[in-house]
């Protein structure tokens, strides 16, 4: 067996068995209470096939209809996500051209959703996160990994290239020449390495029920929940759209964003005074 072959079947099987240990958690109904409003996007379990970024992955996400509303935090967990393998190079390959570049923009356009939500959200790294694993993982604002967790983007050890945003969001991420050197070699980091490169925003020790990555990003959402919901999102949008302009620009971005904030402040951030 070739010796690529022979890790990516490990890879897949430390994936299942990490997913096993998850299950009892990921069975407990949907994080959503009108109470914490937080939300863990789950996908039927007819469509868990060891590999987020299908074409049943796509058409399920779709189908979750009001996941985008009604909620102040969304998560995205490794485990329930199965962040794994990216996409699935076999169904790729029965694909014409036509629908292998229907399905990547399905896919770059699902990116593009999800960093653009208006609230905060977090990818919680357990596992694995690869290929377009982690292209979904960098479309989210923050990214909490498991010291043991591997990410990368491997689309180049396959002979491809990531096409869901992955050569844009990684320089924006790491610096381009880190985001260079790791799409060139296709090389996979663990979650210290990740955390030391600021690919992660926290690396936490792994624990006994396999989800450190997923309790520290609770963690994270509850100390954002309490703070008003309109000037954090006020705050992501002035970060979002500032970091695409020049500096004046995105004073003046900030600037307007602040004057919302203020405009509303009485009403939306129940009386407290904003400096």
């Amino acid at each position: 067996m070739h010796q690529s072959d022979h890790a990516e079947k490990q890879l897949v099987m430390n994936a299942k068995i990490n997913f096993k240990k998850s299950v009892k958690r990921a069975q407990r109904s949907t994080l959503v209470t009108a109470a914490a409003q937080m939300s863990t996007l789950q996908l039927p379990w007819t469509l868990l096939n060891w590999n987020a970024v299908s074409q049943d992955f796509l058409n399920g996400l779709s189908s979750e209809g009001d996941w985008r509303e009604h909620f102040r935090c969304l998560f995205l967990d490794s485990n329930l996500f199965l962040l794994y393998l990216g996409a699935d190079l076999k169904e790729r390959a029965k694909m014409d051209d036509a629908e292998v570049g229907e399905f990547v923009r399905r896919l770059r356009n699902l990116m593009d959703e999800i960093a653009a939500l208006p609230v905060p959200t977090i990818a919680a790294i357990d596992g694995y996160a690869l290929g377009g694993g982690l292209e979904l993982a960098l479309a989210c604002d923050l990214r909490v990994a498991a010291s043991s967790a591997k990410m990368g983007l491997i689309e180049t050890t396959r002979g491809l290239l990531p096409g869901a945003g992955g050569t844009q969001r990684l320089p924006r991420c790491v610096g381009i020449g880190l985001a260079k050197e790791l799409i060139f070699t296709g090389r996979q980091v663990d979650g210290e390495q990740a955390a030391s490169m600021g690919l992660v925003n926290h690396s936490v020790p792994q624990n006994s029920e396999g989800d450190a990555a997923y309790q520290r990003a609770l963690t994270l959402a509850k100390e954002i929940l309490p703070q008003a919901p309109f000037a954090v999102k006020m705050g992501k949008l002035a970060i979002n759209k500032g970091i695409e302009v020049d500096i004046a620009s995105g004073m003046a971005i900030e600037g307007m964003c602040y004057a919302q904030v203020n405009c509303l402040q009485n009403s939306l951030l129940k009386g407290t005074t904003v400096h």
